[in-house]
């Protein structure tokens, strides 16, 4: 019995032993593999950073690319457009001057009627005026002001010493517009003066207005100091005293002088000295 009981637990170690064996090759082959699992995962990672950063590179460098490529053209645009801007400017300028020359008076008889113009249109400006805008009143005074002053002593300078001479009866036109002359200067010596809040502001201005626009009609009249001077004046002399008018308007007083000279030499002699005075007293007071 005990030899048979011996006989049959040999059988059952060697399944036992063969078991074991198993198994730990099974571990061996599970631990192989896993390790080869290991092993194939970091490389696969590794090339799928790799790819992942050569994709990311080219992708950085393709923004870049197209980055420059952008500001480049948009710097392209923004030249072009600076330059199609400083020709349309530079355009826009020709065309002004050129607009200037084209409506400039050709003679100093359509200077001094686009003077009359333009101070008619001062006085319809402060017509409408309401009672209340009295700074805005005082400023268009200030520049009718200004206007005939300027206007009445080139007629005095160039104007009128041309029309005694060689307008028949030029002696006689010319007093009755230097008559004019000295009534204006008075009142807007007085407006110079006048607060634009009180009564006696309107009343200059529409007396101004009144005594300005009975001169115009006269001196554009058919028989007028204008129309006789074109008639016996050659245009050659006419477009020549309109440069001499220009000039001068460039150094007249801006403001009346009814107690000085309005013939020659007397008016040109003290019309400069009272010019600096007026535009220096113009820009001490901010008056255009």
């Amino acid at each position: 019995m005990a030899a048979t009981s011996t006989n049959r637990s040999r059988p059952m170690a060697q399944r036992r032993a063969k078991a074991k064996g198993a198994t730990r090759k099974a571990a061996a082959k599970a631990k192989s593999a896993t390790t080869k699992a290991k092993s194939t995962t970091r490389k696969a990672t590794k090339k799928t950073a790799a790819r992942a950063k050569s994709a990311t590179t080219k992708a950085t460098s393709a923004t870049r690319k197209a980055t420059k490529k952008t500001a480049g053209r948009a710097k392209g645009a923004t030249t072009k457009a600076t330059s199609a801007r400083k020709t349309n400017k530079r355009a826009g300028r020709a065309k002004a001057a050129a607009r200037g020359a084209a409506s400039r008076p050709s003679d100093v008889i359509a200077l001094i009627k686009a003077d009359h113009v333009a101070v008619n249109q001062l006085f319809k400006l402060y017509g409408d005026l309401g009672p209340g805008a009295t700074k805005r009143r005082r400023q268009v005074a200030e520049r009718v002001i200004k206007e005939l002053s300027v206007h009445a002593a080139v007629e005095e300078q160039i104007l009128y010493p041309k029309v005694r001479t060689d307008v028949p009866d030029g002696e006689r036109l010319v007093k009755e517009a230097l008559d004019e002359h000295q009534s204006v200067k008075k009142m807007l010596a007085e407006l110079d003066k006048c607060e634009p809040e009180s009564e006696a502001f309107d009343e200059l201005m529409t007396r101004v207005r009144g005594v300005v626009r009975h001169h115009v009609k006269e001196e554009e009249a058919s028989d007028g100091i204008l129309a006789q001077l074109r008639k016996h004046t050659p245009p050659a002399e006419l477009r020549e005293m309109a440069t001499l008018t220009r000039a001068a308007k460039r150094s007249a007083p801006t403001r009346p002088h009814p107690n000085a000279p309005s013939t020659p030499p007397g008016n040109i002699l003290l019309s400069a000295a009272a010019a600096i005075v007026d535009r220096a007293r113009d820009t001490l007071t901010g008056r255009k």
